[in-house]
């Protein structure tokens, strides 16, 4: 997957799921910064949705053990709201997050048969996590430098963010 694009079937046409290119990153920075976030490395590291041309979302997945992952960054534009694409992306990116990362060494799955994905969701956002799976965590129990990413940050009430858990099973 670290070379190809999924195709997936979406609402008004195919939705491909990609790594971003860098010639896209002016285009995913103006998506990330329409969610209030920056990018986090470099653009190659995110996998993008797009349909009909038009990019709608992105994210960023870290392979954190052999057996772990963390959900970085999901963002779903304006024009991708409301129409059921963040569920599908989401469901995609659950189904083989090794897939998604960017690292040659994460393109292989894990090697027993269960692996796990935490992510630190802005609060109001819990609710859609919960609804593919995700269960609430502990920061304490997020792998560095998850654990401590909202120490001290000044927007804490304002985000209040929830870490949350999936499991899911190798298929």
């Amino acid at each position: 997957m670290n070379s190809e694009a999924l195709v997936a079937k979406g609402i008004s046409g195919l939705m491909v799921i990609e790594f971003a290119k860098p010639e896209e990153t002016a285009e995913v920075e103006e998506l990330l910064a329409g969610a209030g976030m920056g990018l986090w490395g470099s653009t190659e590291e995110y996998v993008i949705v797009r349909e009909s041309s038009r990019l709608l979302g992105c994210a960023k997945l870290v392979r954190t053990a052999p057996d772990a992952f963390h959900l970085e960054t999901l963002v779903v534009g304006p024009q991708g709201r409301g129409r059921g694409l963040g569920g599908r992306f989401i469901e995609e990116l659950l189904k083989r997050p090794w897939a998604y990362c960017r690292s040659l060494a994460s393109a292989a799955p894990p090697v027993g048969d269960t692996y796990s994905i935490t992510v630190v969701s802005r609060g109001g956002a819990a609710g859609f996590y919960r609804r593919y799976g995700f269960r609430d965590h502990t920061f304490k129990a997020l792998p560095s430098p998850y654990r401590e990413q909202c120490d001290g940050c000044e927007e804490f009430n304002i985000c209040r963010p929830i870490p949350l858990r999936f499991t899911g099973r190798v298929r």
